[in-house]
């Protein structure tokens, strides 16, 4: 699923329905259900520019301090409780690629993105800004690209491989590369 080193050097692993579990270099410490996580299956570890954690579960998107886990779901404004992707933009807002779309958390509220306003499916596995601040995320009916104001899909006929498209890297060229079924 996801594996992350975060700013002081520590592994973040998540693993099939195991929680997540930290790696100092000496011991692992694993945080489940119990421990305040919104499900035991992570999708996807991310760090964001504070050092807070993010963990895209099963049943929402998990914050972690460090100390304290605050989950939030559909009832705080979430698109779909199922995330799989978090990703943060510069001006610190996240965003999570849901089931249902993608949502937008300025730390105060969530405003949501779906097929009505023009994104490819409401189902987002992977999310990346390129650097001049265009959105792309990957769905299951294409890529689409956000310029903050319209959507522009890319499927088959655009040439993509498959339109389920599952991750989106960059490399160090500045090449987008999308990885499909």
């Amino acid at each position: 699923f996801s594996m992350i080193e975060d700013r002081d050097g520590k592994l973040w692993f998540s693993a099939f329905g195991g929680g997540i579990s930290c790696f100092d270099g000496q011991t692992f410490r694993t945080y489940t259900r119990d421990d305040g996580l919104a499900h035991n299956e992570v999708f996807s570890v991310f760090q964001d520019s504070t050092g807070i954690f993010w963990f895209a579960t099963e049943l929402g998107a998990t914050r972690f301090d460090g100390q304290t886990f605050r989950s939030y779901t559909t009832k705080d404004g979430l698109a779909h409780n199922e995330v799989s992707s978090v990703s943060e933009d510069k001006d610190g807002n996240l965003w999570f690629g849901t089931e249902g779309g993608v949502s937008f958390f300025d730390g105060q509220t969530f405003r949501n993105l779906t097929t009505e306003d023009g994104l490819a499916h409401n189902s987002v596995s992977d999310i990346y800004q390129d650097e001049n601040g265009h959105w792309w995320f990957a769905t299951e009916g294409g890529v689409s690209r956000y310029t903050g104001q319209y959507f522009t899909t890319f499927t088959t006929g655009e040439g993509l491989g498959a339109n389920w498209c599952r991750k989106i890297y960059c490399d160090q060229d500045g090449c987008l590369w999308f990885v499909t079924d």
